[in-house]
């Protein structure tokens, strides 16, 4: 799925829950029985297992029609963003999570949660680039979901001959074309 630069701005949601799924997390869709997709983890051990087994079959794009019961409410709950926050960390970025006080007068009331991640990266021609993505929102794992799909967004193009499942190369490895 290709992401637009409206979901990094999508209210909370099963529409944002998806999106990080697929561009953050690397979840794949998978035709199931009768015909119907659904969104997994690729990690997890029952989905390899359906794999292995011949249960399901993977596929490269959004099909239809599809389900994302399966899809955890990141957008919504702490406990499954932080899954996005420990899935960067894991590929090097670098993150910063901040509530900012209610009676401070410079801070907007209504988006008191901020969250920054900062990569780094290499382009041809070398040189250290940074990358911040950064989103301020009513919710922790709001602002959480938002940054993750910006910072995804800022990473330079990657050569056609690398792979490229969503953020499951460390950050400083990628390279400009």
């Amino acid at each position: 799925m290709s992401q637009s630069t409206d979901s990094r701005n999508a209210p909370s949601g099963r529409a944002l829950d998806t999106a990080v799924a697929e561009a953050v997390l690397g979840w794949i869709w998978y035709e199931g029985a009768a015909g119907v997709y659904r969104l997994r983890d690729p990690q997890r051990e029952d989905v390899a297992a359906m794999l292995t087994e011949g249960m399901i079959w993977p596929t490269t794009e959004r099909p239809e029609p599809y389900r994302t019961d399966g899809v955890l409410p990141f957008s919504t709950d702490i406990g499954a963003a932080w899954q996005v926050v420990e899935h960067l960390r894991a590929q090097h970025w670098e993150v910063t999570l901040l509530c900012w006080a209610a009676d401070i007068p410079t801070q907007p009331v209504d988006h008191p949660y901020d969250c920054r991640f900062t990569g780094y990266v290499t382009p041809d021609g070398g040189g250290l680039q940074t990358l911040v993505a950064h989103k301020r929102a009513a919710t922790m794992p709001l602002a959480i979901c938002r940054a993750a799909l910006q910072a995804l967004q800022l990473l330079p193009p990657v050569a056609a001959t690398e792979s490229l499942p969503s953020a499951t190369a460390p950050v400083q490895h990628r390279t400009a074309i």
